[in-house]
């Protein structure tokens, strides 16, 4: 037979056994489940609002008593208590002796901020600077109006990308991230490089931990496609950990976390942290209801006074400014 029809045949019978597997229930369900961005994006921006309620049901006392681990023992208590001694450790033991008084501070994956105000309140002393960016505008414009309500000034809130940060190198002087990266599996290393090069000097990661974990949160992290060894993404990018633990109190005894505390020591960082174009990161002029990359030439939308910053939102219209005063006289 000649070399031609064979070839011919081996690309028929090899797209037929793709084709079978793909359809297969195993893999589809895998596919399904799979933790892209427009997977995730969907799937919380829905779920917006929820966990407001939530946390306010646990602080309020009017959780049932669950399972949860306290002092790292595994005990059944009241959650608003486990998670009033969690953001207790975290403010005080975690980050406060990083930080110095007008600090710069970012949470990345800030979804409704929930970590982020109880950590405004516990640290204000400190008269921090913070910043909050979530690939979802609904949970975000939630999170804002939760910080407002309880007498908290964030500086900015807005809608970003992990793996494109809309910020300059070294803006700020702390960054960190609960329950975030859990989300990126697939690309796992560029977001946590990404929160290396916006911060000055400390990547503060508390998320879920296979390394650390034992062999039941080690097959739910398998199970749902959750990332996994965020220590070794760090040591590949040249970083070294100056601490890798599990956190003391959780409220998943099935799903608890690890802190991965990094020093990414570089240049001074400016005195005040401004939004940047997610593609080319240079300075956004404000104009009313968009902010504009004069480099590149996009237009991003700000929606409820929320900039919506993530790569995918940018529209090309590089006379938007030129052009809309005559369009809106007409």
């Amino acid at each position: 037979m000649p070399l031609k029809k064979i070839r011919y045949h081996l690309k028929r019978q090899c797209g037929r056994v793709l084709n079978a597997v793909l359809r297969s229930a195993p893999v589809r369900s895998c596919l399904r489940t799979l933790r892209t961005e427009r997977f995730v994006l969907f799937k919380y921006d829905q779920l917006a609002g929820e966990k407001i309620a939530k946390y306010q049901r646990r602080v309020s006392g009017q959780a049932p008593a669950a399972p949860t681990v306290k002092d790292h023992q595994r005990t059944t208590v009241d959650p608003g208590e486990v998670v009033n001694l969690r953001h207790d450790h975290v403010a005080e033991k975690i980050l406060r002796p990083l930080l110095d008084s007008n600090h710069a501070v970012l949470e990345m994956g800030a979804g409704e901020l929930t970590t982020l105000v109880p950590m405004a309140r516990r640290l204000a002393d400190l008269h921090l600077r913070f910043s909050a960016v979530d690939l979802s505008w609904s949970r975000v414009a939630h999170g804002s109006l939760f910080a407002r309500e309880s007498g908290v000034t964030i500086d900015r809130v807005g809608v970003g990308n992990a793996l494109h940060l809309p910020f300059a190198d070294n803006s700020f002087d702390l960054v960190y991230t609960s329950h975030c990266l859990e989300q990126i599996p697939l690309d796992l290393s560029r977001a946590a490089a990404e929160l290396c090069r916006v911060s000055k000097k400390w990547v503060v990661c508390m998320e879920p931990s296979y390394e650390l974990g034992h062999p039941a949160q080690r097959r739910r992290m398998r199970e749902k496609h959750y990332a996994r060894r965020l220590d070794k993404v760090f040591e590949r990018l040249g970083y070294r950990l100056l601490r890798h633990e599990l956190l003391p109190f959780d409220l998943s005894p099935d799903n608890r976390s690890a802190l991965y505390l990094v020093d990414v020591t570089g240049a001074e960082a400016a005195n005040n942290p401004q939004w940047a174009c997610p593609h080319c990161r240079s300075g956004l002029h404000s104009m009313e209801h968009y902010l504009l990359c004069r480099d590149c030439g996009l237009v991003y939308p700000v929606l409820g006074g929320i900039p919506c910053l993530s790569p995918d939102n940018g529209i090309v219209a590089s006379q938007y400014s030129e052009l809309l005063p005559r369009l809106e006289q007409a």
